[in-house]
């Protein structure tokens, strides 16, 4: 898509560098768990383990790319109830069901009444990359500047 002229950059969760694509370290992402201050989690505020979550159900968007894939390989036997983006914040408001949040959606959320603890295996946290086709570097240097 990238190379086909579709997009300008992508993220992605690798660097590539090539004769026509290069890229630049954007952010990285570090998943948390987001539960109601009731929750008996509530109390480990340093951190949780995969381990400590798994079988329990979560609220999940649909479609979070690498993700679905981390959170399938680590919670095995928990269940994840899937709601549209538009529908997810709502019904995590009105819930007591433990949600997902990263650093990153963390500020967007600070109106939740739930408790955000970090989950601390190392799969838990994704670099991304801005990628970007060489001969755009021009175009998109303004963009380039502000993930510094």
């Amino acid at each position: 898509m990238l190379k086909a002229g579709n997009f300008d950059i992508i993220f992605i969760s690798k660097s590539i560098n090539d004769e026509t694509v290069s890229s630049k370290y954007a952010f990285t992402e570090n998943l948390h768990i987001s539960i109601p201050k009731s929750n008996p989690l509530s109390e480990k505020q340093s951190g949780v383990y995969f381990s400590d979550i798994d079988g329990q159900p979560f609220l999940v968007a649909n479609n979070l790319g690498i993700w679905d894939e981390i959170k399938a390989k680590n919670l095995p036997n928990s269940k994840f109830i899937k709601q549209s983006m538009n529908d997810l914040y709502d019904v995590v408001s009105a819930s007591t069901i433990p949600s997902f949040s990263t650093n990153v959606t963390i500020p967007i959320r600070s109106d939740f009444d739930r408790v955000n603890i970090p989950i601390l295996d190392e799969e838990a946290s994704v670099t991304f990359y801005a990628v970007f086709l060489k001969q755009n570097k021009n175009k998109i240097r303004n963009f380039l500047n502000l993930i510094k």
